[in-house]
């Protein structure tokens, strides 16, 4: 590219490496501010990889050719579309313009690439190509007002439930949560898989000293945080059957989210990223646990729901048996019927809101709820008032959002969000109390 500066290809390249790291603000940081503003870059698509082509200067302006390929093409393979990306000076600095590289990519590159898919592209590359054009587009969710989700199974079918192996109590943090709340509520450890070359009396001791270090150093305050979950009046008896203790495989994967009857953490003690603070925990717990079902299913102790790291459950499981649950339980609760808007195909085509949404969608929107209707006054205001729940998910969201705005809760699961890819259930209470979360 001798005519193209350097600069410009190295903010391009800035670019791509931080879209492989899938890093939004390193992303952003490369781009336009009109486009920012403008809303029309919302994200890489799914399963595809950018090569630097040839480029040029046409009036001022730099335009390199980005190949993409599948993720699993060969090097030297075809790609599947080529798209002319421009970059212009702003403010002494090259920038990658979105709005100029999406004009001429609908004016020709694009619509090559469609037909190059349209003759015979397989179905993982018409994913990508779909995904793509989203990521410079978007949709209109699609409203939802199903009277069957009345009637809906509120049980969880066995293929859904996963078992969970073998658990170890943790015996002086569950005394200070029983003491908390006056009843026996076990603290169990499921520890993730030890090197196989370590020996069973090895793997006993380091069981041994993680129940250990767990119990006399780790959840030394957790008598007082129940104490005070216990003080919000959140009703826990009959209704919290355990807390359960999961290794996080990464930071991203800290969490603390009810699985049915059971609350579980999921933790990396040794990162400070990998935990959530005591102070963190008390804010969160009383909304987290309002979300607890009236009574405990005996078919799901010791069984698991919830997809754990590296599982991808599909859309349409999500929303042909999680949706209606969820929503009989939201409308019984508020006491009126309540829409639902998701961009199905949006949500098809992003590869992670599969697991997000068991974790991050209507379960939380339940909880806050039912935090909030613990006010009765609140309870009557919202039956008048909540009329649709809108979720926006895919690789459009870039920041996790709440808001509640005539009649509509609507909720922004970020795509690229680490471990808090939507808001906790008191951070949706108060959206609906006129907090937004933006």
């Amino acid at each position: 590219m001798p005519d193209v500066p350097q600069e410009a290809v190295t903010v391009l390249k800035s670019f791509l490496d931080a879209m492989q790291r899938s890093d939004m603000a390193g992303m952003t940081a490369c781009i336009t501010r009109k486009s920012l503003e403008s809303a029309q870059f919302s994200g890489p698509p799914e399963g595809v990889r950018f090569v630097m082509g040839d480029g040029q200067m046409e009036d001022g302006q730099a335009i390199i050719m980005l190949k993409g390929y599948p993720l699993d093409a060969p090097a030297d393979g075809e790609p599947m579309m080529q798209m002319p990306t421009v970059l212009v000076q702003e403010d002494g600095q090259w920038k990658v313009d979105i709005n100029a590289t999406t004009d001429r990519m609908m004016g020709g590159a694009m619509q090559d690439a469609m037909e190059q898919i349209a003759d015979g592209m397989s179905q993982a590359v018409d994913a990508v190509g779909a995904a793509m054009s989203d990521a410079f587009g978007g949709s209109t969710p699609s409203g939802e007002d199903d009277p069957s989700w009345d009637q809906a199974d509120l049980s969880l079918q066995a293929d859904e439930l996963f078992p969970l192996g073998e658990l170890t109590r943790l015996p002086q943090t569950t005394l200070r949560v029983t003491y908390a709340l006056g009843f026996d509520v076990p603290v169990e450890l499921k520890s993730g898989e030890r090197p196989k070359n370590m020996s069973e009396q090895e793997k006993a001791d380091l069981l041994t000293q993680m129940i250990n270090w767990y119990d006399s150093s780790f959840f030394t305050e957790w008598q007082a945080l129940f104490e005070g979950v216990c003080a919000s009046g959140v009703p826990l008896r009959n209704r919290l059957r355990s807390i359960r203790i999961e290794e996080a495989k990464s930071s991203d994967d800290r969490i603390v989210v009810l699985d049915g009857s059971d609350l579980v953490y999921h933790i990396d003690p040794t990162r400070e990223d990998g935990y959530f603070s005591t102070e963190q925990l008390a804010a969160m717990l009383p909304a987290i646990l309002a979300g607890l079902p009236a009574r405990m299913d005996d078919a799901t102790a010791d069984h698991r729901s919830l997809p754990l790291a590296g599982e991808y459950p599909s859309i349409d499981s999500y929303r042909q048996k999680w949706v209606p649950r969820w929503m009989r339980r939201i409308r019984e609760l508020i006491g009126a019927p309540v829409r639902l808007e998701v961009d199905w195909r949006e949500a098809e085509n992003a590869t992670n809101v599969g697991p997000q949404l068991p974790r991050w969608g209507l379960n939380r929107v339940y909880g806050a709820l039912a935090f909030a209707c613990m006010d009765e006054a609140r309870k009557e205001q919202l039956k008048q008032t909540l009329k649709t729940i809108q979720l926006d998910v895919g690789s459009s969201v870039y920041k996790k959002s709440a808001k509640y705005e005539e009649g509509k809760l609507t909720l922004g699961l970020c795509y690229f969000g680490g471990d808090t890819p939507g808001c906790h259930e008191h951070e949706i209470a108060g959206a609906l109390a006129g907090q937004p979360v933006k």
